[in-house]
Parts: structure tokens; C-alpha cells; sequence
């Protein structure tokens, strides 16, 4: 199954902003790191993007974070 991610050249959205769209806590520390796109997949990560850690059936997305920062990701 291909992993969904959102990219807009044109506009980026505040962490913080996500967040409370997504009814999530956010620490302000991070609320105003600016997300260009998101994705699930490390190895679509571009700069900029949020990288969404998530456990899945076969493996979990925690042992992919270095990846993800390394191509970038700023969330």
C-alpha cells in the first residue's frame, strides 16, 4: 500500500496549527516549526516535512526516524 503525503510549494503550515486542526497537543516549543507536507513513508520525507512515526503491522515507523531527519524532516 503506497503511503499518502500532501506537498504544496506554495504554502507551508505551523506546526502548532496542524496540531490544533488535528486535536493534538502540540508543545509550544515546536508550534511554530513550519510543515511543508507529510508523510508516513521515510523515504518520501523531502525537507521541511512532518514524518509520522507510526506502528504498523510489520514494522515501526520509530526505527525510521533518524532516516526521515536525515533527508530533512522538520516534524
Amino acid at each position: 500500500m503506497e503511503q499518502t503525503h500532501i506537498f504544496n510549494q506554495e504554502r507551508s503550515m505551523p506546526l502548532g496549527a496542524l496540531c490544533a486542526e488535528a486535536g493534538v497537543y502540540c508543545p509550544s516549543a515546536w508550534a511554530s516549526v513550519s510543515v511543508e507536507g507529510i508523510t508516513a513513508d521515510s523515504r518520501r520525507v523531502r525537507a521541511g516535512w512532518l514524518f509520522g512515526a507510526i506502528q504498523g503491522l510489520h514494522r515501526n515507523g520509530a526505527d525510521y526516524v533518524r532516516e526521515a531527519v536525515a533527508r530533512g524532516a522538520s516534524a
